[in-house]
């Protein structure tokens, strides 16, 4: 159904119906139960140049991302997939990956594999692919790795102590502060707190 969809031959308007009415499916336990086998669907649709089929793809890799019925393997492919929507040319689609990926600073993601510890680390693939980002020459994209650290920092204080600690603000905020002095950017260890103190929201 997926390569149908793409086809740019099919109507817009048909296409955003059935990726309504398949978003809805999702979201029923028949479509729960099937969410851990869809990966392979959903990172197709990344490539679609279909709008709209990425959006649904980033949304459903969201709870595919903290699926409790997915293996680790599973939600790691969903969690790398989701670091490459979030730089998706179309704003929806990359929110909508923001949206699942801040997902693993709630309280009730801790101690879930994969967890902050494999989208912050510096020597985790999507650690990498993050500080990649925040470094990168292009400040949309740079713009929205600061969004989605202050969004995964906002999540509960675990997560603001761990967006702290991996360092990866500094070089964004810095960049904030002195737009024509930062380049290039350079990761470094945080010299203080930045949310120390934070609640959840």
């Amino acid at each position: 159904m997926l390569r149908e969809l793409s086809d740019p031959n099919v109507a817009p308007t048909t296409v955003n119906v059935a990726c309504i009415a398949l978003a809805k499916l999702f979201n029923t336990a028949p479509g729960a139960a099937v969410l851990p086998s869809t990966l392979p669907y959903a990172s197709a649709a990344l490539q679609s140049p279909v709008a709209a089929l990425r959006r649904l793809a980033a949304q459903q890799l969201g709870r595919l991302l903290v699926a409790a019925g997915a293996e680790a393997g599973t939600r790691e492919g969903a969690l790398e997939l989701l670091l490459r929507a979030l730089q998706d040319e179309e704003v929806a689609v990359a929110a909508g990956a923001e949206a699942g990926l801040k997902q693993l600073g709630r309280p009730a993601a801790q101690g879930r594999e994969p967890g902050l510890a494999a989208l912050l680390g510096s020597g985790t693939p999507a650690g990498q692919s993050l500080r990649q980002l925040a470094v990168c020459a292009d400040p949309l994209l740079r713009m929205r790795s600061l969004t989605l650290l202050v969004a995964l920092a906002a999540q509960s204080p675990a997560a603001a102590a761990a967006v702290t600690a991996s360092g990866l603000l500094e070089p964004l905020l810095a960049e904030l502060q002195d737009p024509g002095g930062c380049s290039p950017m350079t990761i470094r260890q945080p010299a203080a707190a930045p949310f120390a103190g934070w609640a959840a929201v």
